[in-house]
């Protein structure tokens, strides 16, 4: 059979590394001669990270996050800086923010950094921007700082 839509749970979760590639490679080859579309469900960010265009995360029975991953990783910034400088954040639609000691490291939805203080800014990884939204709680504006 030739189905134009595969279903695949966990399917390189038992897989050594050199099943792992031969499973992806024959996959890709699959969608690239017959344009198929691969539906495919991974607790691991490697197995999705080189071959898949679009991403869904899933979260307490809710959609966290659905669309193209350069999109995904285009749309958000990581912010990491001490907690005196949290206050640029204000107002910003923040999906995690996670402080250790005296400072912090936020995934804030936006394309702009907001210089302030000591906090740089960076494109997240699809790990950090994955594990963000999957620890973030509601999707949409997450969180927001108060005024206080």
């Amino acid at each position: 059979k030739r189905p134009d839509l595969l279903v695949l749970d966990e399917p390189l979760a038992a897989l050594d590394p050199v099943h792992r590639a031969e499973i992806v490679g024959s996959l890709m080859a699959e969608v690239a001669e017959r344009g198929i579309t691969v539906m495919m469900s991974s607790h691991v960010v490697a197995d999705i990270q080189d071959v898949c265009d679009h991403v869904l995360v899933l979260g307490d029975g809710r959609v966290r996050l659905a669309t193209e991953v350069e999109m995904a990783l285009a749309d958000h910034l990581l912010a990491v800086g001490p907690i005196t400088d949290l206050e640029a954040l204000h107002g910003l639609d923040l999906i995690e923010v996670r402080t250790v000691d005296d400072g912090f490291t936020a995934l804030i939805k936006t394309t702009e950094a907001r210089p302030a203080g000591a906090v740089s800014w960076h494109r997240p990884t699809l790990d950090e921007l994955l594990l963000g939204y999957l620890r973030g709680g509601a999707p949409g504006p997450a969180m927001q700082l108060s005024d206080a």
